[in-house]
């Protein structure tokens, strides 16, 4: 039987299982008639009324969402324009609760919400933004996102109880069409049994496959049996992951090419100019040493490019996998040393500090945030310039926090800093230039430890906060 199914196309597979269906069902239709039409204008009434209130919880779920954005937003920038954006909101949302609290009424969180956005658009409003208190707004925020999610249960128990009436008047059709069922039943439930086997188990296989293909496992073969546009659908997969598999090695294979047919000869480059400069093979006069310079720095350049490149995309493949404790301290001394190391004339002023001092992560994917945030803090400030490091646990998240004192960086640069390859108008200091991957390695290593990065820029410096969740043992 199943194989004579399989003949055929989903849509045929649907449309003999409804025929069949028709036959033993017949009986029981004309007999309960009268009753199918009043239940099914009760059906429609009570669908459009569970529509409305679904509609109605998503819009205020979205516009107090906006709200809360704009809020949170003239809090922080002070423009005008965000609150202009949040009245909008407000004005949209007004008549969405009255309508709600029509719908629902017995409720006590709409008025709870009117009065939350009532105190939260009084205290926006102050003709001076500096006298608006943070705290208050806030709370405020806090007390519509918990009148939100009440009136949201009200609204799933409004819905939840319409259902279980519509139940009962169901359960009392049922009891008229019981003894017709009593014949109608068995053969139902074989074509439910039939059709079940027949679709889901592909589908879900068909599911399956493409879950894997997703999120990156290529090597499982795809073989899909059921419905033949199904099986035809499995066999595009298959020529899918196969194309994608061999993407990927080739991806991999060039990747090793380029980095071995780059780093060994420029280790011979390296080599040969530290040979040059130790004056091995001959003394060297001194515009030969100016060009030997000019040659190790730009080898120094292309070495460091090299192993950004290898750093992103290590990271952006998701090859970093590690969980030990870190000692942030003695981390930040490492790469503070090599930093002074590499510009012997700076004089800046560092500042290490946080508790605690060891904290579970992972090693290589902090060490090249830590890398990356510390050389253009150090680079990018004066001679004399400060770098501080700061670091701490809150109850379920630690965060790290790098400022400088450099030139700062204007808005549009702050929202593009993240970008692969993109630099400032700022000059960096120090004996390599940037590649532009930095900033974009720090943001996937952010990423890859689930946690997010923020930057605030001025002209009295730059300030990168990232914030991260605790890891525990296992």
């Amino acid at each position: 039987m199943l194989r004579l199914l399989n003949r055929l196309t989903l849509t045929r597979q649907w449309v003999l299982a409804t025929l069949l269906a028709i036959l033993p069902l017949v009986i029981a239709v004309l007999y309960a008639a009268q009753y199918l039409a009043m239940q099914a204008q009760t059906q429609r009434q009570m669908v459009a009324s569970i529509g409305r209130l679904n509609e109605m919880d998503n819009t205020v779920n979205a516009q107090i969402s906006s709200i809360e954005r704009s809020a949170r937003q003239y809090l922080l920038l002070r423009n005008p324009r965000f609150l202009e954006i949040f009245h909008q909101h407000l004005d949209s949302l007004a008549p969405v609760l009255q309508r709600l609290n029509r719908e629902l009424p017995q409720n006590e969180s709409v008025g709870s919400l009117q009065q939350a956005l009532q105190v939260l658009a009084a205290e926006l409003n102050q003709s001076e933004p500096e006298q608006i208190a943070q705290e208050s707004i806030l709370a405020n925020l806090q007390q519509a996102n918990t009148s939100v999610r009440i009136l949201s249960g009200e609204v799933d128990g409004r819905v939840q109880k319409m259902l279980d009436e519509r139940d009962q008047q169901f359960e009392q059709v049922m009891g008229h069409l019981m003894l017709t069922g009593v014949f109608t039943l068995p053969g139902t439930l074989l074509l439910v049994v039939l059709s079940s086997v027949a679709v889901t188990r592909p589908v879900r296989r068909l599911a399956n496959a493409i879950r894997q293909l997703g999120h990156g496992h290529w090597q499982d073969p795809i073989q899909i049996s059921g419905p033949a546009d199904l099986r035809s659908l499995g066999a595009s997969l298959e020529w899918m992951r196969n194309r994608l598999q061999a993407t990927e090695k080739q991806k991999q294979a060039f990747l090793r090419h380029v980095t071995h047919e780059l780093k060994t000869p420029l280790a011979a480059i390296v080599e040969g100019g530290a040979l040059l400069r130790d004056e091995v093979p001959g003394s060297v006069n001194d515009a030969q040493k100016q060009v030997l310079s000019i040659l190790m720095s730009s080898a120094d350049h292309l070495a460091a490019l090299i192993q950004q490149l290898l750093n992103y995309n290590a990271v952006a493949h998701g090859m970093l996998n590690a969980d030990a404790q870190v000692d942030l301290q003695a981390l930040c001394a490492k790469i503070r040393t090599k930093l002074m190391d590499s510009r012997p004339s700076s004089c800046c002023e560092w500042s290490i500090s946080g508790t605690p001092r060891t904290l579970r992560s992972d090693p290589q994917a902090l060490e090249m945030i830590l890398s990356n945030l510390l050389s253009n803090a150090h680079d990018f400030t004066p001679e004399s310039g400060r770098v501080s490091v700061s670091w701490g646990q809150d109850e379920d998240s630690w965060w790290l926090r790098v400022a400088d004192n450099g030139p700062g960086m204007t808005p549009e640069e702050c929202q593009n800093i993240f970008k692969p390859f993109f630099q400032g108008k700022a000059r960096r200091r120090g004996p390599l230039k940037g590649t532009g991957l930095g900033l974009a390695i720090v943001q996937e290593c952010v990423a890859h430890l689930l946690g997010t990065i923020e930057v605030a820029s001025g002209a009295d410096g730059s300030t990168f906060t990232a914030r991260f969740p605790l890891r525990s043992e296992n």
